[in-house]
């Protein structure tokens, strides 16, 4: 059977960094990236065993591409969509003029293209446990030397990551806020005891899970429903920026280990109804991958049995969970932890105008931005 019991206390063995490295390498192996993530056009995946792995590179030209592109993507364009979820109309306003004028420099700047080291192709990826801060810096600056091009590494939650952000503030990166993401700490686990998260984890229990532990024994519809309620959540509900991730990826990504799949059958005994896919490693998780039918009469049920599931896989496996951006009061009723999260940029030779233009826009969103996401719950 490809199925087995899907409820936290079980799952594959605990991997390093390193680990999750290699898998991703065997999965992106020969891929052609498109294929993989349909609006990810002009990315290509460069050396897989760099220390800076996993290294890519993205070429001029990336709009109406996944968010997860560049800097001009990721406060530009979907800057500006995420601004549209602030209720409040005139902080709502601000944002939108703020990402549409950032979007504007940046178009001149030409920052679309650039080199990410440590990316995933995930909206959160995960780092080593025990970072260096000065040593990222001097391997981020020696890249944008040698290739002429910024360089960027996401996925700095403050809470977790201040030291090395701070270290690596200190040797000359530029440290932008880029959104507010939830967090989950295991060594920390009253999330568990909330109300909501109680009812939550008894909803799921109730209807069954079911993990992904042969993948090369399933159907081909497997896939295509994997990405179809994926794109139904993240696609046609959220944001039409964030990555499209295709059945072909699915696939590869459940052969190669990359992903831990567990899904939760349809009641009728056909077809799936909702999904999560976690990327674990170094005691870290994250869940890159949430798929609901939302369809149904109640899809709000089936969001809150995946997060509870992720939530008690991550209890269960003493992980630090960081459970991205969005969803910010639905996250905080279960315990979440809002922390703002940074990315790091190298600028090669940057002449004083431009450094100056970029932390300009870093003191700007974290003084006007970043505390009406945290306000808002975006």
């Amino acid at each position: 059977m490809p199925w087995s019991d899907g409820l936290p206390g079980g799952g594959p063995a605990e991997r390093t960094y390193e680990e999750a490295v290699a898998a991703w390498s065997a999965c992106w192996q020969g891929a052609d990236v498109p294929r993989m993530v349909a609006n990810l056009r002009d990315c290509r995946i460069l050396d897989p065993t760099a220390p800076q792995a996993p290294l890519t590179e993205t070429r001029a030209g990336v709009i109406r591409q996944a968010w997860i592109c560049s800097p001009w993507t990721v406060f530009g364009p979907y800057g500006f969509s995420e601004a549209s979820k602030i209720r409040a109309f005139w902080p709502r306003l601000s944002s939108k003029g703020g990402a549409v004028a950032s979007a504007a420099v940046l178009g001149l700047a030409r920052p679309d293209r650039c080199l990410q080291v440590r990316n995933f192709l995930f909206s959160t990826p995960i780092h080593p446990i025990q970072l260096n801060g000065t040593e990222l810096a001097l391997q981020m600056q020696a890249l944008a030397e040698a290739s002429g091009i910024p360089v960027l590494c996401r996925g700095l939650a403050h809470s977790w990551r201040e030291a090395e952000i701070h270290d690596a503030q200190a040797r000359g990166l530029i440290a932008i806020p880029n959104r507010v993401v939830w967090l989950y700490d295991a060594a920390q686990a009253a999330f568990l005891e909330r109300h909501n998260t109680r009812m939550d984890l008894a909803l799921a229990r109730r209807t069954g899970p079911l993990r992904l532990c042969e993948p090369a024994a399933v159907e081909p519809w497997v896939w295509e429903r994997l990405a179809e309620l994926y794109a139904q959540l993240y696609l046609q509900k959220h944001n039409r920026l964030n990555p499209a991730y295709t059945a072909a990826f699915m696939k590869a990504a459940a052969l190669t280990g990359l992903l831990e799949f567990l899904v939760f059958p349809s009641p009728r005994g056909q077809g799936l109804e909702a999904f999560v896919g976690l990327f674990s490693g170094a005691q870290q998780s994250t869940c890159p991958l949430v798929g609901v039918d939302i369809q149904q009469q109640k899809p709000a049920g089936l969001y809150r049995k995946c997060c509870a599931l992720c939530f008690g896989l991550a209890a269960a496996r003493a992980h630090r969970l960081n459970f991205s951006s969005g969803a910010g009061q639905f996250k905080r009723l279960r315990g979440g932890v809002p922390s703002v999260e940074y990315a790091l940029l190298a600028l090669p030779q940057a002449s004083r105008l431009k450094r100056k233009f970029w932390a300009t826009l870093s003191q700007g969103v974290e003084r006007w931005v970043v505390p009406m996401l945290l306000k808002e719950g975006v």
